[in-house]
């Protein structure tokens, strides 16, 4: 048999025979939170026609059934033994402020090879208070990343005043459901071009540190309005120079 993955909305992963043709379908794993823990859902969906109806239940189905097995026992088995997860952070006013006003946050991931992934983000916002996130418009490799490794921080800094905030979490990919559509919903009452058909996933991050970062333009006793005139002036003269170019 030839399978290849693909995307299917709400799935962690999904997968679909190509070949042969007479034996056809689909299969994708979901989770949902739960009371207490996790559940893992798997799903087949597809038809067996000819020689491979007898093929599927005599032969296939058996060892896909102890494959399944075999992976759902690991995974509660990783469940079981893995360290119990940091508190989630509660967001403070200013902290809301920063991320509400600058709407950009820097966000990084682990690559498979185990290098870093960075990817500043123009839809980071808000979701509560423990919780911030940001839309998949074209950002495959970072879903990608967090789909194997949900481990993600996300950088805001207010570019004139030099400070901000480091949020590091674990994140949640939705690409249907409750959360992707209040997610949609959330981003278009802030402004942003929230249309279904531009938006693939809604990632959902569960902040479990929080701490400030202040630059060391400060380090000499600067005050912020010191620090920030400075750099409004410097962009005042990006900004002139664009419009000379043009």
């Amino acid at each position: 048999m030839v399978w290849e993955e693909f995307e299917r909305p709400g799935a962690i992963r999904a997968f679909r025979v190509i070949l042969p043709e007479e034996l056809q379908g689909e299969h994708w794993f979901d989770a949902q939170p739960v009371a207490g823990g996790t559940l893992v859902r798997h799903t087949i969906d597809g038809e067996a026609v000819g020689e491979y109806e007898a093929i599927w239940r005599d032969r296939i189905e058996p060892a896909h059934d102890r494959i399944l097995e075999a992976v759902l026992d690991n995974i509660e088995a990783a469940e079981a033994t893995a360290p119990a997860g940091q508190a989630a952070v509660t967001l403070t006013e200013d902290m809301r402020r920063v991320v509400l006003e600058q709407k950009l946050g820097f966000v990084a991931t682990v690559c498979p090879d185990g290098t870093p992934n960075l990817s500043p983000k123009g839809t980071t916002t808000v979701w509560d208070d423990t919780h911030l996130l940001f839309a998949d418009i074209r950002s495959p490799n970072t879903v990608r990343n967090l789909r194997d490794n949900p481990s993600i921080e996300v950088n805001v800094v207010d570019p004139i005043v030099r400070k901000g905030y480091r949020f590091k979490g674990r994140a949640e990919l939705h690409t249907g459901g409750e959360v992707y559509e209040h997610g949609l919903r959330l981003l278009a009452g802030r402004g942003f071009d929230a249309r279904r058909e531009r938006i693939k996933t809604i990632v959902r991050i569960r902040v479990e540190q929080a701490v400030p970062l202040v630059s060391p333009a400060y380090d000499g006793g600067a005050s912020e309005n010191e620090v920030a005139a400075r750099w409004e002036a410097h962009a005042e003269t990006l900004a002139k120079r664009r419009h000379t170019a043009r």
